[in-house]
């Protein structure tokens, strides 16, 4: 009897999880390999890996039936000329790999030796070209799969064309996931393999040449037969192979690259970089810690200190029961890290489950959290309090819950806003991996353009963007909008941490303490009356409240005593600090906040001492929750207007289909 294998969400990187085309590409039946119907596939593969990696004209490619370690070993046995010397980079397991087949072929060797949480010394390798003429090739390691660290390409490429040496680069785990233009980084031949980022299937590795390498290569005598990287080469340039190749393997590939140059290059990077932070903030959420510094992190590999208290084998056996696979560490990594990958046709479900499951094993509930005491009658947040964070974090401290009357805005008074636009829109992947949130187009006009006549409408001039994502297709816009607005920029370089880096930026604004301000997210679609009644709002600093609200979880709540706002989050806040469901008022928050300039010191405040705690991928909410505290913020009800947050396709669909209509009545 066929075994059959239930769904795993395959974290280890590589084989990773595919897609159900490349797997049905499997069933296409069976040809033979000396037959026209290969010769094709082979030939568009062929092609299509260069399209993707190098589109230009100056390389050429050789595919092997064998794993990323065979064209590794191919590119060592047929590199290195006789009586000629290669320079292996060793940071990791796959740089000591190189060594070792080095060694296997007896190639001269000289090796630089770095730990693994470390990057290559520029200065020495340039050092030790410049005493040993002899050596010809530098090996090197893209992506560093032990670690998940990320050498320098572009900088050694530039030292090895300066003193005239062959660029060897292994980027089995890099191809697909991370940035890496191999002509601009000088790259002589770089491996690949089909089942990391490409999505395939394992079976298949290839090597990416130069064509004038190529010529080079044949002049070098064969050191192996089947790895030979010239005779597979020249079989495969007449559209055939010297030796029987794995055929359904090559049906899975041909339909993996269909689907990578559907995606984009650059649009499955973007999406890498998306589940990587996904993982990485849970991750930080639980209190794990990371084996590399961040700046060094890929985008699809993070490396974990074991849980305390945990062996590897015990929580990859309990985590693969909940159907998720974890790796390993390796070599004098063993017993001390996991690895978790996020490579493959993965969702954000996936990742998402397996944190739930992974912090359910590895968090242990706060002694603390059964003292929780919160009379909500006579308390609010204490200056310290997050309410995003769990019930068991929230601590309550005495004040007056009385709004004071307010006074109604001057109309002297300037009123500025600041738009958030630098978020990935990680929810709406794949289509914010081409154009970001604000130039999403709802009934043939963009968000930013919707945003921008809103503003017009209620004579507000001056406003500042908050850049990342793509923002080089948000600048020409802002540049057209200079005619009628006074327009700043503002770029957010943490853009894929937590929004708070965004507003946390945006502090640079200055204000004379008599200027209002307008904190707007820019993925809302909404009319221009609910704008106009934040700004009209006899309340100093004001959210708009729509309490009629479907909770699916994933809403920002207002929570409400009174006529003050005194929570902001996700969760529950009164049910976590145990107040009766009578009393306070629980509504969604449009996401836009009109902010009394003389509350505007406190939060700017508050935004840094988040920073100072290093607290970057948090939601800048969490931040107004402190601001709460010090600062009276009431709210206007908005459940006669029509809006929508674009986080979801469907939201798209709903909003062309329900609020479109009414907003152009």
């Amino acid at each position: 009897m066929q075994e059959q294998f239930e769904r795993m969400v395959l974290l280890n990187p590589g084989p990773v999880v595919t897609s159900e085309r490349v797997r049905k590409a499997l069933l296409r039946g069976d040809i033979c390999h000396r037959e026209e119907e290969f010769s094709r596939i082979l030939k568009r593969v062929r092609q299509m890996l260069l399209e993707a990696f190098v589109p230009g004209h100056g390389y050429t490619s050789a595919i092997f039936t064998s794993s990323g370690t065979a064209a590794m070993e191919a590119s060592i046995a047929s590199s290195i000329e006789v009586g000629r010397a290669v320079l292996v980079i060793n940071n990791g397991v796959y740089g000591e790999r190189f060594s070792r087949m080095a060694s296997i072929y007896g190639h001269r060797k000289f090796e630089l030796i770095y730990d693994w949480r470390e990057l290559p010394d520029l200065n020495e390798i340039e050092k030790t070209l410049k005493e040993h003429q002899e050596i010809q090739v530098i090996a090197l390691v893209h992506h560093e799969t032990s670690t998940g660290l990320i050498n320098p390409v572009r900088e050694i490429g530039e030292i090895a064309k300066r003193y005239g040496k062959v660029f060897l680069l292994d980027s089995i785990s890099g191809l697909g996931g991370e940035e890496l233009n191999l002509e601009e980084c000088k790259v002589d031949l770089c491996v690949g393999s089909a089942n990391k980022c490409i999505q395939g299937l394992p079976g298949l590795s290839f090597v990416l040449i130069k064509k004038g390498e190529i010529e080079r290569l044949k002049n070098i005598p064969p050191r192996s037969m089947y790895l030979h990287i010239p005779t597979l080469w020249e079989s495969q340039e007449k559209n055939t192979v010297p030796f029987t190749p794995a055929i359904p393997i090559f049906y899975a590939l041909e339909v993996a690259l269909e689907e990578l140059l559907e995606e984009g290059v650059e649009g499955r990077i973007a999406r890498y970089k998306t589940a990587a932070e996904i993982l990485r903030s849970g991750c930080r959420e639980m209190g794990l810690r990371f084996y590399l510094p961040e700046e060094l992190l890929s985008n699809t590999i993070t490396t974990l200190y074991l849980p305390k208290g945990f062996d590897y084998q015990s929580l990859h056996d309990r985590l693969k029961e909940k159907g998720f696979v974890i790796y390993a560490g390796q070599e004098r990594l063993k017993g001390e890290i996991f690895r978790v990958a996020n490579m493959g046709a993965l969702t954000r479900r996936d990742l998402e489950s397996f944190l739930d499951c992974l912090s359910k094993i590895v968090v242990r509930p706060s002694a603390t959290s059964k003292h929780i005491a919160c009379d909500l009658g006579s308390h609010v947040a204490s200056p310290h309090s997050d309410f995003g964070m769990r019930a068991s974090e929230c601590v309550i401290q005495p004040s007056a819950l009385s709004l004071p009357q307010s006074a109604i805005r001057n109309p002297q008074t300037t009123l500025r806003a600041i738009i958030l636009a630098a978020g990935l829109g990680k929810r709406l992947m794949p289509l914010t991996s081409q154009k970001p949130k604000c130039l999403i187009e709802i009934g043939g006009k963009t968000l930013l353009d919707r945003y921008l006549e809103s503003l017009k409408e209620c004579s507000i001039t001056d406003v500042t963007f908050v850049l990342g994502h793509l923002k080089e297709m948000i600048l020409p816009r802002l540049k057209e909008a200079e005619a009628q607005f006074k327009i700043h920029y503002i770029v957010n370089k943490n853009y894929t941490r937590g929004s708070i880096t965004s507003l946390w930026e945006a502090r640079k604004i200055t204000l004379d303490g008599h200027g209002d301000v307008l904190i707007m997210d820019a993925d809302v679609l909404f009319h221009p009356a609910l704008l106009k009644r934040l700004i009209d709002s006899p309340k100093k600093s004001c959210f708009l409240l729509e309490e009629h609200f479907t909770d699916t979880g994933e809403e920002m709540k207002l929570f409400v005593k009174g006529e003050r706002v005194v929570a902001i989050s996700k969760k529950n806040f009164f049910d976590a600090c145990g107040a009766t469901a009578k009393t306070p008022l629980v509504g969604e928050g449009v996401g836009f906040l009109k902010l009394a300039g003389e509350h505007y010191p406190q939060l700017k405040k508050i935004l840094d001492d988040f920073i100072k705690e290093g607290r970057l991928d948090v939601e800048y909410e969490e931040a107004l929750n402190r601001l709460l505290s010090y600062c009276e913020v009431g709210y206007e009800r908005v459940d006669d207007l029509p809006w929508i947050e674009i986080d979801f396709e469907e939201d798209i669909k709903r909003a062309e289909r329900d609020i479109l209509p009414i907003l152009e009545r």
